[in-house]
C-alpha cells in the first residue's frame, strides 16, 4: 500500500477538515508502540484516530507539469502515515511524495479488501539482537532492505503505469494529475531503515538522487557507496565515527552531502515530533529538545532544495 501527496489546485470556499492521519487499525498499532516501545505513559498517549491531516483525497491537481517525485520508505515497524507532515509541506512546495508501506515490517497495513497485515520482522530482529546474535540481526536487516527496495520500485512502477495509461489514469488518479508527475527522474528518501532502503535504490536508472534520514546503511552499498547525488541528514543520536557502516559508506561516497540538525533525536524525523508535549519524559528522551516547527522548517528546506537541484536538471 502507498499514499500519494501532490500539489493541488487552489480552491475557493471554506476549508473543510482533511483526511484522517491514519486508518483506525494503523492508529491503534502505533498507539501501542508509543506505550510499549517508547515507554510513554498510557494515560498521556494520544488518540491517533482523532488526528486529521491537512490534505484532501479528492483535491484536483495543480496545473503544472513535470512535478518532481519523492518516493518515501518509512522506518522499520513504522507506517507511511508517519511522514504526513513532511509530505504535505513538500506537496505545498510543488513536490509530490509517494510513501510506501512495507508488508514485512509495517506496524499495520489496511488493504482495500479489509485485510489487516502486521509485519513480524521487527520482532525477529529484536529477538536476534536481544539474544546477542548480531550476525542474524544484520542479515535480517540486509534482507529487509532488499525486500523494501522491491516495494519501492513496485510502487513507482504502479504510479508510472497509472500516469501513462489513458484507460486507467482518468479514474485511478485525482483529477488533472495524470501525466504531470515525472516518474523518470525520482528521488528516493527514507528514515532509519528506510534511509538504508533509499541508498540501496540508487542503482536504478530512474533514480536521480537519494536521501537518508538518520539511517545506518546495509548491504553492498556500505562498501560500494553511491555515485549519484546523496543527502544524509543526521540527528544528535548518530555519529559516523560510532557507526562503522555509515562511516564506510561516506568514505565510499565522497560527493554525498552530510547535514546535521542539532537538538534532534532519531524519531524527530517522524510526525511523532508534533506530539512531544503530550508524551512527557518519553518525548524529551526520544524526540529531543529542538522546537518542532524549527526542525520541520529546516528539514523541509533541506529536502526541497535537494530535490529541486537534482530533478530540475533533467528538464
Amino acid at each position: 500500500m502507498a499514499a500519494l501527496w501532490y500539489p493541488a489546485a487552489d480552491e475557493d470556499g471554506t476549508a473543510s477538515p482533511g483526511e484522517p492521519w491514519a486508518d483506525s487499525e494503523t492508529a491503534d498499532a502505533l498507539e501501542v508502540q508509543l506505550v510499549t516501545a517508547l515507554g510513554a505513559p498510557e494515560a498521556s498517549a494520544p488518540d491517533l484516530k482523532k488526528v486529521r491531516a491537512h490534505a484532501h483525497g479528492s483535491a484536483a491537481a495543480a496545473s503544472i507539469s513535470d512535478i518532481p517525485l519523492v518516493v518515501f520508505s518509512p522506518a522499520l515497524g513504522a507506517s507511511r502515515s508517519m511522514v504526513t507532515g513532511l509530505a504535505e509541506s513538500l506537496a505545498s512546495d510543488g513536490v509530490a511524495v509517494l510513501a510506501v508501506d512495507h508488508p514485512a515490517d509495517a506496524a499495520a497495513i489496511l488493504f482495500p479488501d479489509g485485510e489487516v497485515v502486521h509485519g513480524d520482522l521487527p520482532a525477529l530482529i529484536d529477538a536476534a539482537a536481544g539474544a546477542g546474535d548480531q550476525q542474524r540481526a544484520a542479515l535480517l536487516s540486509e534482507d529487509a532492505v532488499v525486500a523494501r527496495t522491491d516495494d519501492v520500485f513496485a510502487a513507482l512502477d504502479e504510479l508510472t503505469a497509472l500516469s501513462t495509461e489513458p484507460d486507467v489514469s482518468a479514474s485511478a488518479l485525482p483529477p488533472g494529475l495524470a501525466g504531470r508527475i515525472d516518474t523518470e527522474h525520482v528521488v528516493v528518501m527514507g528514515h532509519s531503515l528506510g534511509g538504508a532502503t533509499a541508498l540501496a535504490a540508487a542503482s536504478d536508472p530512474r533514480i536521480a538522487g537519494v536521501i537518508d534520514l538518520d539511517g545506518t546503511p546495509w548491504g553492498p552499498v556500505v562498501e560500494a557507496g553511491v555515485t549519484k547525488p546523496a543527502l544524509i541528514v543526521l540527528s544528535d543520536d548518530t555519529e559516523p565515527a560510532n557507526d562503522p557502516q555509515l562511516e564506510a559508506f561516506l568514505a565510499a561516497s565522497p560527493s554525498a552531502e552530510l547535514e546535521r540538525i542539532d537538538g534532534a533525536r532519531h524519531l524527530s524525523f517522524t510526525d511523532l515530533l508534533w506530539l512531544h508535549s503530550q508524551l512527557g519524559e518519553a518525548g524529551d528522551e526520544f524526540l529531543g529538545s529542538i522546537d518542532p516547527t524549527a526542525f520541520h522548517t529546516r528539514l523541509v528546506e533541506l529536502v526541497r532544495d535537494f530535490v529541486i537541484r537534482h530533478t530540475s536538471d533533467a528538464h
